[in-house]
């Protein structure tokens, strides 16, 4: 009876399909869209697009689709490839019916895995199009995926993106066997890698033809990360002082996309996607400077394609085997609504944070998009903004509004090219439906990275490294507000040598020095209350507790800026004594492992600060 029970509820759980996080591991870092489909056990499915994307498409349109990092937009051109490729043998001749895999994959049916075990698969939503399924394996497709055209130098930025391009190429090898192809000695060079710059330019253009020779078909031709071959150069010589050199090889990367789609006869459809837009919709051009925003906002279709939305997510959580409260998920992930009317959720994000047993951390990776925003943020003007959206002050941008049919497309030029590289990363969001539209930080993921980069940006102030910013602040719950004042006076003064301290700049720094102690405490402190009054003459409070088992002190620090140098001491004096009468009792007493409470009021004029402190030791019964 009880072996029945046991058989019966591993039945129920395979039925569920409960997972566990161990389950995720293999899976929620690929991009390939049969592994994903076949083995990860959380696969959610986007399949509609392919019917949107037929419905969208003529011969003469080819969107670009721009979307953060780990939105989904590799897996999806993977997904249109898989769908519409025609499958072939080693000598370019179509499989019989009985052979084909893809078909499995959409449709349904006993899929073989690694292992040689059978996997039940259901069918796709797709599958229910019968006119969008009458597409399926009919095509050639062509897929460059760029993401790894990168390099330290132009030099190797140029001969990485040939090696993506020989590996497109490579997919369609057996073209050297077709006997409607003559120029075997040229697609045997781009099989290698070993063609020159001439031939790069038309290489897509090439491979497009071959392929049509061969099928008879046009070709579909789907370009991911198309932009990260100029970002990748451009970062590559951001310093250098000649950019003519860069000049030539955007020009040239340019005209590789412009063969291949708007002088190429032989493509059919296609779709492109990146992170940034290009200058002009008709062309193009270098995304580093991006271009009118209606191109992310009204041209692309496919919104609901790429993240998560609310539903999903919510599909998700009912499969998986360990609790995670989807508000908190919310919080930590989502809050993108610019893309469309849900509330977008981060897709990479989620599933890292799945595969670590629902561990809400930031889970970002590094790239040369993240490269050029750490580039972007270490700058002044860039930093005023963030410091806004870090305390929740209004920010907005008459360059975020929405065009519709009655108004003049608004171009990127009315801000700065660093917020529009942050709003474009996903680092900051915007309300989509109002005319004037309030900038705000999504997430709890993205402010938890803000945060870092303030205390990469004060540290690089003080001339010390974050590791040493951290050790300074370290002082303060060691009860050492003495050593903590006469490093912080060393530090302004380094800080004021060049990066002039004074009644324009102190609003900006000193709000920016908070957030970043307050960084610095998260590791033994959480935030209890905060009030940030942002101008001069008025007090900022932060009442930090303890986390049990990391700190018994309660921190409770509020800061002045002044007007007169004179006034630094008695506003000190004045400032600790009026946390007396602050109302923030109520809010440490009750915490039993609380065993004294730190006081600090520091008051600054321009480089100038005095820091007034009291600690008070007690016992609770």
């Amino acid at each position: 009876m009880k072996k029945m029970f046991l058989i019966s509820l591993t039945f129920i759980l395979i039925q569920l399909r409960i997972i566990s996080s161990n389950s995720l591991l293999n899976t929620f870092d690929t991009d390939d869209f049969e592994t994903l489909r076949a083995q990860d056990d959380l696969f959610v499915d986007k399949s509609l697009l392919i019917n949107e994307y037929l419905d969208y498409l003529d011969n003469y349109t080819v969107p670009i689709l721009v979307r953060p990092e780990g939105w989904g937009k590799s897996t999806n051109l993977d997904m249109l490839r898989t769908f519409f490729e025609i499958e072939v043998d080693d000598k370019g001749e179509p499989l019989p019916i009985e052979k084909r895999k893809n078909p499995i994959l959409f449709t349904g049916g006993d899929y073989i895995l690694s292992s040689n075990n059978l996997k039940k698969l259901e069918p796709l939503k797709i599958a229910s199009y019968e006119g969008a399924m009458q597409h399926m394996g009919k095509q050639p497709v062509i897929l460059v995926k760029l993401k790894n055209a990168t390099g330290d130098t132009l030099e190797e930025v140029e001969q990485n993106l040939k090696l993506c391009i020989s590996q497109a190429f490579q997919r369609h090898k057996y073209l050297l066997q077709s006997t409607k192809i003559t120029d075997i000695v040229t697609l045997s060079r781009y099989l290698e890698g070993n063609f020159n710059r001439t031939e790069l330019l038309s290489s897509i253009a090439f491979l497009s033809e071959k392929l049509h020779k061969h099928f008879d078909r046009k070709v579909q031709i789907l370009i991911d990360d198309y932009d990260m071959p100029v970002i990748n150069g451009h970062m590559s010589f951001f310093n250098h002082p000649d950019h003519r050199k860069f000049d030539l090889f955007q020009k040239m990367v340019i005209d590789m996309y412009n063969y291949a789609y708007k002088m190429n006869s032989n493509r059919n459809i296609g779709l492109v996607s990146g992170v940034f837009p290009p200058v002009k919709t008709t062309n193009f051009v270098l995304p580093v400077n991006p271009g009118p925003l209606d191109v992310v906002f009204k041209r692309p279709p496919f919104t609901q394609y790429y993240g998560y939305t609310p539903d999903e997510i919510q599909q998700i959580l009912n499969k998986i085997s360990f609790q995670i409260d989807p508000h908190k998920l919310q919080s930590w992930y989502g809050g993108y609504r610019v893309f469309g009317p849900d509330n977008f959720y981060n897709l990479r994000s989620v599933k890292r944070c799945l595969a670590n047993n629902g561990t809400l951390k930031y889970y970002g990776s590094e790239s040369n998009v993240t490269e050029l925003v750490d580039t972007i943020l270490s700058k002044d003007d860039t930093m005023e903004t963030v410091q806004k959206l870090l305390l929740n002050a209004s920010t907005s941008s008459r360059a975020l509004c929405f065009t519709f049919a009655d108004k003049q497309p608004l171009t990127w030029g009315d801000i700065l090219p660093g917020l529009r590289t942050l709003f474009l990363s996903g680092y900051i969001t915007a309300e989509r439906d109002c005319a004037s539209p309030p900038i705000s930080i999504p997430n709890q993921e993205t402010r938890s990275l803000l945060e870092t980069k303030v205390v990469q940006w004060v540290s690089q102030k003080f001339c010390i490294t974050p590791e040493q910013f951290s050790s300074f602040v370290a002082k303060i719950p060691q009860e050492q507000i003495y050593q903590f004042q006469d490093s912080l006076r060393v530090y302004l003064d380094a800080a004021a040598s060049f990066y002039p301290l004074n009644e324009k700049s102190t609003p900006i720094f000193y709000p920016l020095l908070m957030i970043a102690i307050k960084n610095a405490l998260s590791t033994s402190h959480y935030i209890s209350s905060h009030k940030q009054l942002l101008g001069p003459d008025k007090m900022n409070d932060t009442l930090f507790l303890p986390i049990q088992g990391q700190s018994d002190a309660a921190i409770f620090i509020t800061y002045k800026i002044i007007a007169e140098e004179q006034n630094l001491k008695s506003t000190a004096k004045s400032g600790l004594w009026d946390m007396y009468f602050r109302p923030y009792d109520s809010r440490w007493k009750p915490l039993s492992h609380i065993k004294k409470i730190i006081e600090i009021c520091m008051v600054f004029y321009n480089e100038k600060v005095h820091v007034q402190f009291s600690i008070e030791k007690f016992r609770q019964s």
